[in-house]
């Protein structure tokens, strides 16, 4: 997809253009919260039925050095007691006019 391999050269961290499409393995539950740059939702894995917090997060070329910033936090650092545990990083595609979104599965 053009889109996705434009937001690859936006980021020296993130292959956005490699990232699975979040809703293969994942169902959005109820909305937990919203932060600045987006929304907490609790999502259910739907194979092994394991419950995460899930960061949906829009407008990503406006806050590129933040994702990278965060996902190698957690990538590097997500088997510290202190730091929520990393599940993963997801890319859905837009659709329909709307902007893709990240998705990161945390604990």
């Amino acid at each position: 997809m053009v889109m996705l391999s434009i937001l690859d050269q936006y980021s020296q961290v993130i292959k956005f253009s490699e990232l699975p499409d979040p809703r293969t393995s994942w169902e959005l539950q109820r909305l937990i919260g919203e932060g600045t740059y987006g929304e907490i939702h609790q999502a259910i894995h739907k194979e092994s039925g394991e419950v995460v917090a899930m960061k949906v997060l829009e407008s990503i070329h406006e806050m590129i050095e933040e994702i990278e910033e965060e996902y190698q936090v957690l990538r590097d650092q997500g088997n510290h007691p202190n730091i929520p545990r990393f599940h993963g990083i997801y890319l859905k595609p837009p659709t329909n006019g709307i902007d893709a979104e990240v998705w990161i599965a945390m604990e």
